[in-house]
């Protein structure tokens, strides 16, 4: 049997009403359950103490921007000097920025990790360019 995925709006309304439910008292099994009541939608009780716990939801890995200077910032400094780049091989999206102060770049990962909701602050990496006399700024991009 096939299982069927919920849209995202379902997912957001059911993990809202699941953390309403939980401020109340109630347990895994009875969220389920009286999720099934209300809803007619029945959600496993591990999933349901992962929502809990934090471990889970329902957007998954997306992140949250939050509004911010810091965001403000590393929009500028992305327009100005960055660009956003595909690795083929495996599919991943880089950002570069070409810029000479590794204190910017520096800087950017970390208002970029603020914007995001990261702890943990992007860090720059220099990558060797062959020099075809275009550009001869040091490159830095981030993971």
């Amino acid at each position: 049997m096939k299982r069927r995925y919920r849209s995202l709006g379902e997912r957001l309304l059911l993990y809202e009403e699941v953390l309403r439910l939980q401020q109340k008292g109630l347990g895994y099994k009875r969220i389920s359950k009286t999720l099934e009541e209300m809803y007619g939608v029945r959600l496993n009780p591990g999933m349901i103490c992962n929502w809990i716990g934090g471990r889970h939801n329902p957007l998954g890995r997306c992140n949250k921007i939050i509004q911010s200077p810091e965001l403000a910032y590393v929009i500028g400094g992305w327009l100005g000097d960055g660009t956003l780049a595909l690795d083929r091989r495996n599919c991943k999206h880089h950002v570069i920025l070409r810029v000479k102060d590794f204190d910017f770049a520096t800087e950017w990962g970390r208002c970029l990790a603020t914007a995001f909701g990261i702890k943990k602050p992007y860090r720059p990496v220099w990558i060797k360019l062959i020099e075809d006399g275009v550009s001869r700024h040091p490159v830095f991009y981030y993971i």
